[in-house]
Formats: C-alpha cells, sequence, structure tokens
C-alpha cells in the first residue's frame, strides 16, 4: 500500500504521524524515499503493525514502546485490539 492508501485505510492516523514513524524506523518502508513528494509504499505486514500500534499510541503509550508491543500482538495473531482492553506494562 501506498501512504495515501494506508491514511484512508486506518482512521485517525495522521501523515505527520505515519511519516515521523516511518523516520524514527517503528515502521518500515518497502521503499523508503528520501525527501518530500514521493510515496512510500508499505507491506501488508506493517499496515498491521500500524494499526496495532494506533490505539497504543492514543491511549498514551510512546510509540518507541508501542510499536515493539504492535508487533508482538501482530506476531501472536492479536493485531486488533477490543474495546475495553487493559494493557499493564
Amino acid at each position: 500500500m501506498n501512504t495515501p492508501e494506508v491514511l484512508a485505510a486506518i482512521p485517525g492516523l495522521t501523515y505527520r504521524q505515519l511519516d515521523h514513524w516511518l523516520n524514527r524506523g517503528f515502521i518500515k518502508a518497502r521503499n523508503p524515499h528520501p525527501g518530500s513528494g514521493n510515496s512510500r509504499s508499505l507491506t501488508p505486514g506493517e499496515v498491521k503493525v500500524l494499526k496495532a500500534m494506533l490505539p497504543l499510541v492514543q491511549a498514551g503509550i510512546a510509540p518507541d514502546k508501542a510499536a515493539p508491543i504492535a508487533r508482538k500482538l501482530v506476531r501472536s495473531g492479536k493485531a486488533t485490539l477490543p474495546n475495553g482492553l487493559t494493557l499493564t506494562l
């Protein structure tokens, strides 16, 4: 998926968040292009990580902590967080 498709598929995710997370390495692009005006592509696995990471960040977990948690959730097959789930870190 390219950047506009990712943003359309994940309600609440902003371009600034996605760009920052890509630049910091929390999310990995299939084709990382430096500079503005270039759309980056993400694998379906990275999109799943984003979908798991966003609610964690919205709940107040820092992105650098949320990314590895999201990856573990995706690997375990539990990438969708049900309403009311409490994580104890």
